[in-house]
């Protein structure tokens, strides 16, 4: 465009509200321009914004704050939209908005809109009148300041006539209630709250069907309501002073000399007519059916408070009546299960596992502490076992290997196999690291390995994206790599989660299309910093609930590309809880998922979870998942040569027939619900009281998430805080994040592991088993609490007198304390309705001095 004269691109003032103060100056772009293509070419379903060079074109920048009705022209109080505060205003005067996150004593941060549109104009009309100095100063000195190449024009109330959110929302309050519309769907209540979680009570309180609506809008504008910013508008102010007199009375933008008092007057009744589409006409009905609506109003709160109160005392009753159904304590029932003598049984398995070298990734964890010792104790003859293992917490590996093996899981092992240690090595390795962090010399030494077991991975639920991908998706990566060049390998295991593509109601032994390509999501890591990945990772997970599933589900897909001509199968166990039968009953050393679930109720933190008790709480025995994920090594070597042969020769063979994949999951044989897991839970539980036990056991399970939020407010307070913190401090999960888990119901097919255990032989069946079919559940949750109680709350069975005594003192407590609360709750609703009678009288003499 040859003549052009004024390019005005109009921005916003939250532009750059990542700072505190925000000049009339450019920032930092968020993101190169190179980057942000390549970003295109990896997300085909996101369409990111690009910033485009203006150089050479006489530019302005203009930045309004949040912009409102219009204060005199064309008309007053004209306005089309709810955007922002606007929204505030209408839901509140409609009855929709009843509380928002927002520091009333923050500045409102907005403008008037016809006010915006002649700064537009003078600011145009300004860049024009200045383009040759404004061109002549960029062309010829790069080393001039930003500010006086492209004007930049903040345009804010704040620093000329600032209006704090208290003084705008009760000048609202009052022209508001004086024309009241006939579209008003509830009486005028409204607390707004600086603090999050008293906003998110009162959410719960005075929201109900109204929060859905407005829920989305409340959470989004609260980022701008609870936070302040500074700004300098010094650009404005000249360009102001460079105004002549007759245009400032054309084109008035000065903002120091506008009245809120008045203004809001005028806005309020604009979006009564333009929003509401409501004439003046119609005023004196409105009075009337926002009379209706008040005593309506009070009415349903007197109908809610007698609910609330009948509904203490039911719960008390309910608690009263709950008796102990069993009276007999259970004594020690960890004594060491005895399996067949092994070495003379004629098997297939360990004969296989004779002189070969296995390879562990994630030996030091709950998983792979009982698959070395399964190995070691039932396949004697096993040649090395090579275990990854790596610094952390300031200890090397040299001294985690050594202290690996104090662990109580290999008391029966080194009974049975003293000279175990001899098969092990060391290999200091970490998977987040490129090629693995291994030496040349750990690369070579582990050529001659024949079977790998791949089941290290993070399993956080909230896990940061990066460290996720890099351990469960490049490591997994570079640790096929690094396999293709071992020469003798039979077989290639990849520890999965029969969650990884819990998107799917029913999940079948077969592979699925990943969220993202292994090396898509890879180059992702390359373009962004953690900052932006992080605020980017709701966005590209998507509908999988959270980072491990999502990393999960792409290293399977990792593994179908980067293991062609690996004999390789994919495992998939669902929630793994501690040993049913070996090497020690109960065992388990975490509190991850439904262990969690079991030890924080059996403690007296956890009272409430947002959990359908008849769903299936899909659980499995750690030493059965342990079975199965060497009986499918063996298997996946023993038809190598098919398998291999069915890939290369045929490409068009199902996939089931090309990597098996298991699903190791209990609903399709043995399923357990959650309400009959919870309830065996606390028959045994209360059985065996620890010693550090908390509060005496109360808990509900939920399948609202309204009731569950309710009973947490009354039940938890101070304890569901100290719990999240406690298992979000530990790097476990957060009791809502199980929730995903605990409130939905996944299919599953798992044909391919019962073909597996129909090809097993009798006597492999004894020493790995892993039919779930026949297991007792009452007998295996008999076992799992004492085990918890020895194992995690690190409480033997000898205080167990003491541990019944202090529960019993502890049961008088809560009964108490439940006395105490109900009569507290009566008195504060007694008291409640004359605060409001209070308030409402000072209202109507505070609106009578200053009627409209």
């Amino acid at each position: 465009m040859p003549n052009l004269k004024v390019f005005v691109y109009v921005s916003t003032a939250f532009a750059y509200c990542v700072h505190n103060f925000i000049e009339e100056r450019y920032y930092p772009s968020p993101i190169e321009t190179d980057k942000i293509l390549t970003l295109l070419d990896i997300l085909d379903d996101k369409k990111l914004d690009k910033f485009t060079p203006t150089v050479g074109i006489p530019t302005c920048i203009v930045r309004p704050s949040i912009v409102t009705s219009t204060a005199e022209a064309p008309v007053e109080g004209w306005i089309n939209n709810v955007y922002g505060a606007m929204g505030v205003v209408v839901g509140c005067a409609l009855g929709l908005l009843r509380t928002l996150h927002l520091d009333l004593e923050n500045v409102a941060e907005i403008v008037p809109a016809d006010y915006v549109i002649s700064h537009f104009i003078a600011a145009s009309w300004d860049t024009a009148k200045r383009k040759n100095t404004l061109l002549s100063i960029e062309n010829a000195n790069p080393d001039v300041p930003e500010t006086e190449r492209a004007l930049i024009y903040n345009y804010v109330s704040i620093c000329q006539n600032p209006i704090t959110w208290r003084r705008f929302t009760k000048l609202n309050e009052l022209y508001g209630t004086q024309v009241p519309s006939i579209h008003f769907l509830w009486y005028y209540f409204f607390f707004p709250s600086k603090h999050k979680f008293v906003h998110d009570v009162c959410t719960i309180f005075l929201h109900l069907i109204p929060a859905i609506i407005t829920d989305t809008f409340s959470s989004v504008i609260s980022h701008f309501t609870t936070r302040q910013w500074r700004f300098s508008n010094d650009a404005v102010v000249k360009l102001w002073s460079r105004m002549n007199p007759a245009d400032r009375q054309i084109f008035n933008f000065d903002i120091d000399n506008l009245t809120w008092d008045s203004y809001l007057r005028h806005m309020i009744l604009g979006m009564r007519v333009y929003i509401t589409k409501d004439p003046m006409s119609t005023l004196d009905k409105g009075r009337e059916k926002y009379r209706k609506l008040k005593i309506a109003h009070y009415t349903l709160l007197t109908v809610i408070t007698i609910l609330l109160v009948w509904g203490f005392i039911s719960l008390i009753i309910r608690i009263i009546k709950m008796t102990r159904r069993n009276k007999d304590y259970l004594e020690d029932m960890l004594n060491m299960s005895d399996l067949p003598d092994t070495n003379d049984c004629q098997s297939e398995i360990p004969e296989f596992f004779a002189g070969c070298n296995v390879l562990i990734t994630g030996g030091s964890g709950f998983l792979g502490l009982l698959l070395i010792e399964k190995l070691l104790r039932c396949c004697p003859d096993i040649g090395k076992l090579y275990v990854f293992m790596r610094a952390k917490k300031e200890k090397s590996p040299e001294q985690r290997i050594k202290e690996h093996f104090d662990n109580p899981v290999y008391d029966r092992l080194k009974k049975e196999q003293p000279n175990f240690s001899t098969k092990i090595i060391m290999i200091e390795a970490d998977l987040s690291k490129l090629d693995l962090g291994l030496s040349q010399e750990s690369r070579e030494r582990l050529l001659d390995t024949n079977v790998i077991f791949h089941v290290a991975a993070t399993v956080r639920f909230n896990e940061a994206i990066r460290i996720a991908v890099n351990i469960n998706v490049r490591g997994t990566k570079q640790l096929l790599l690094i396999a293709k060049e071992m020469p003798n390998l039979k077989a290639f295991v990849y520890v999965s989660t029969a969650f990884a593509y819990c998107v799917h109601n029913f999940i079948e032994e077969r592979y699925y299309p990943p969220p993202i390509e292994t090396d898509k999501i890879l180059t992702l890591l390359d373009i962004l910093d953690d900052e932006k990945l992080d605020k980017f990772t709701p966005t590209l997970i998507g509908k999988w609930p959270n980072s491990y599933t999502y990393t999960k589900a792409i290293a399977e897909d990792t593994v179908r590309q980067y293991s062609v001509g690996i004999p390789t199968c994919i495992v998939r166990p669902s929630i793994v809880t501690s040993t049913a039968e070996e090497p020690v009953e109960g065992w388990i050393n975490n509190v991850y998922g439904a262990v969690g679930v079991v030890m924080g109720s059996a403690v007296g933190l956890l009272r409430t979870l947002h959990c359908d008790p008849e769903n299936v709480a899909e659980i499995v025995p750690a030493d059965y998942v342990i079975s199965h994920f060497i009986a499918a090594s063996w298997d996946t070597a023993k038809r190598k040569n098919t398998l291999l042969s069915i890939e290369n020769a045929n490409p068009d063979v199902p996939e089931t027939e090309r990597t098996p994949i298991y699903n190791y999951v209990s609903i399709c044989q043995n399923p357990i619900t959650w309400r009959r897991f919870m309830k065996l839970n606390e028959l045994y539980g209360m059985q065996v009281p620890s010693l550090h036990v908390l509060w005496y056991y109360f808990f509900f399970l939920n399948k609202h998430k309204f009731v569950h939020d309710f009973c947490t407010i009354f039940l938890h307070l101070i304890p569901a805080i100290i719990t999240d913190t406690v298992l979000f401090l530990s790097g476990r999960k957060p009791i809502s994040v199980i929730s995903h888990f605990s409130t939905r119901q996944w299919r599953f097919s798992n044909d391919a592991v019962v073909k597996l255990w129909s090809r097993v032989n009798p006597a492999d069946r004894q020493i790995f088993n892993f039919n779930i079919d026949n297991l007792s559940w009452d007998s295996y949750l008999r076992h799992m609490i004492p085990g918890m109680r020895v194992y995690i709350a690190k409480d033997p069975m000898s205080t167990l007198d003491q541990g019944r005594e202090k529960y019993r003192k502890l049961k008088i407590a809560h009964y108490t304390l439940l006395t105490v609360i109900t009569i507290l709750l009566n008195f504060v609703t007694n008291n409640f309705y004359l605060v409001k009678i209070n308030y409402n009288i000072k209202r109507k003499i505070y609106n009578s001095e200053n009627k409209y």
